[in-house]
């Protein structure tokens, strides 16, 4: 079949081509990752009468499943735990009583959080010792907090 020797070859040729990159860094070979096992599939659908091909598809599509399920998961729980830390730190900070000393960091999304609770801050460009694990780092005076296991403590 002359459809599938040349699927053949292009598949040989982007395998190859994973390994023969000059510079390899990681991020230039995800398209290839993620286009090979498509490619793959796109060669076993013209060939169902083969009981392994079959099989060898069925994995495949299983083991793209599986990727994209931890891919997307990761994210999500990742999202919730940082959105959950960033309202623990708002209701630790509104309990101030005098202006905290912050730099934000290029945190927009912190400050404006602050904004419309009515936190009152002193926005600083220097480095400040404790760090908030939110996004862009927030730094707050270390006089002041200091996280311990992600949870914001006032001094």
């Amino acid at each position: 079949n002359e459809n599938r020797n040349h699927s053949t070859i292009f598949l040989l040729l982007l395998f190859g081509s994973l390994f023969i990159l000059p510079s390899g860094w990681w991020a230039r070979y995800v398209p290839f990752f993620y286009a090979f096992p498509l490619i793959m599939l796109l060669y076993t659908e013209s060939d169902r009468s083969n009981r392994y091909v079959n099989l060898f598809r069925n994995i495949t599509y299983l083991l793209l499943v599986v990727n994209l399920s931890f891919s997307i998961g990761s994210s999500c729980i990742r999202s919730i735990m940082v959105k959950n830390w960033t309202n623990d730190y708002v209701t630790v900070l509104s309990q101030s009583t005098s202006p905290i000393q912050i730099n934000f960091g290029g945190n927009i999304g912190f400050k404006i959080k602050l904004d419309k609770k009515g936190i009152k801050y002193k926005e600083t460009s220097s480095e400040l010792g404790t760090i908030l694990p939110i996004g862009p780092p927030v730094t707050l005076d270390s006089e002041q907090f200091e996280v311990i296991d992600e949870k914001l403590v006032k001094k």
